[in-house]
């Protein structure tokens, strides 16, 4: 990762990681991204600051913190007589804008 260079895990800060990660973000990175640099950063941090790799056991990265998500869209459903109604107009020609419309007269 371009970003952090070759520096040790042992000089990076967490607030080099969060701005990071928010550059991301600014970037216009989907969230799904996001969370997958973030995974990333974790798992290095994890295994690279482990007491029996590096005798340390503190870490400057994220700790399994997520960005968050936009709530799902509640999808709305037509109730059999609305569409019966749209059948209804459809057939009848309600659909097609009338010459005036289209001319805009």
């Amino acid at each position: 990762m371009g970003t952090f260079g070759d520096r040790p895990v042992t000089k990076m800060t967490t607030r080099e990681v969060s701005d990071y990660l928010r550059s991301l973000d600014k970037a216009g990175k989907l969230e799904r991204t996001v969370n997958k640099h973030r995974q990333l950063l974790s798992a290095v941090f994890n295994y690279g600051l482990r007491e029996d790799v590096s005798g340390r056991n503190d870490q400057p990265g994220p700790r399994d913190h997520q960005a968050p998500r936009a709530a799902a869209a509640v999808i709305d459903f037509y109730e059999p007589e609305e569409i019966e109604a749209i059948a209804r107009a459809a057939h009848d020609g309600k659909h097609r804008a009338t010459n005036r419309q289209r001319t805009g007269r």
